[in-house]
């Protein structure tokens, strides 16, 4: 790995919307303490406002995964703000995007802007790899095809951390294009837009649990009900987190109902799983059939 510190010494870094990440998280957790490797776990922002995101003290040496989901098209403000608050001297990083399309544009060159400001604060990036999970944004897949992504899971994750640990890695060549930024600051500020049109309705309960889980300390309690602003990233965690199913939304690109992913396990025990070729059709979903279709990540 480059460094004298034992290769079995791991860090998992990760922020997590609606929970597609966190559980790629948790399969690469439970996967290297099986290989017997010396291994700890951050969620980033796990109800903390993002201004009050500290520094973690990431030991000189440390190998670190980081793994985020694709945020128009790169990585979460609220991980790239602990990124530049943590210092990366000598650290051996590998970096995960969590997607719903794969390796397609205009995801392609989604990792390059936080592996940028990782090299800038003194890290080494080793290896990069895309894992796709369903998706919760816009275009809903079925839940055959969903399923056959989380299935597939447990192999991808074996795959990157041997080849971790053999030093097969990876570099993409890809950046982000002019049209890919033109349209990332597009998103975002839809991203905003969309947050300030979400609205708690007679069912919200004032428990505040959405304003304590927002890292865009964009919501309030006032009159014990859930008031919104325009500072949302689009993470989506109020409306998949709260226990009421209040939070509603106006907007065409969040697809509220059918994201649970143990309600989809639930769901679809016992169904025999429809072939590739038949649950991931069109062209919309050439990167998910890619994906499913290998067991690594070529």
């Amino acid at each position: 790995m480059g460094n004298d510190n034992s290769e079995n010494q791991w860090t998992i870094v990760f922020f997590s919307g609606t929970g597609g990440t966190r559980r790629a998280a948790l399969e690469i957790l439970r996967q290297m303490k099986e290989n017997r490797m010396d291994v700890d776990c951050l969620g980033i922002a796990p109800g903390r406002k993002q201004r009050d995101i500290p520094a973690m003290p990431v030991p000189t040496g440390k190998n670190i995964i980081i793994l985020f989901p694709v945020y128009a098209f790169e990585a979460p403000a609220v991980l790239k703000e602990w990124v530049e608050k943590t210092s990366f001297k000598d650290c051996n990083i590998v970096v995960v995007s969590v997607s719903g399309g794969g390796e397609m544009w205009p995801n392609t060159g989604c990792r390059s802007p936080l592996i940028k400001k990782i090299e800038n604060k003194g890290g080494a990036v080793l290896h990069e790899a895309m894992l796709i999970m369903p998706c919760n944004f816009l275009v809903p897949g079925s839940d055959h095809m969903n399923m056959r992504l989380l299935n597939i899971l447990p192999q991808k994750i074996e795959v990157l951390i041997r080849d971790i640990q053999k030093e097969h890695y990876h570099r993409s060549k890809s950046r982000l294009g002019l049209l890919q930024k033109m349209i990332s600051a597009a998103e975002k500020k839809g991203a905003r837009y969309a947050g300030s049109r979400l609205i708690a309705d007679e069912g919200c309960s004032g428990c505040g649990l959405c304003a304590m889980n927002c890292p865009g300390e964009n919501i309030k309690i006032e009159n014990a009900r859930a008031v919104f602003n325009r500072s949302c990233i689009l993470c989506m965690r109020c409306i998949y987190n709260c226990p009421e199913k209040a939070i509603v939304s106006n907007s065409s690109f969040i697809l509220k109902e059918g994201f649970d992913l143990n309600a989809l396990e639930q769901r679809m025990k016992g169904i025999e799983i429809q072939p590739l070729e038949q649950c991931a059709r069109g062209l919309l979903w050439i990167g998910v059939r890619k994906y499913l279709s290998s067991p690594g990540f070529d």
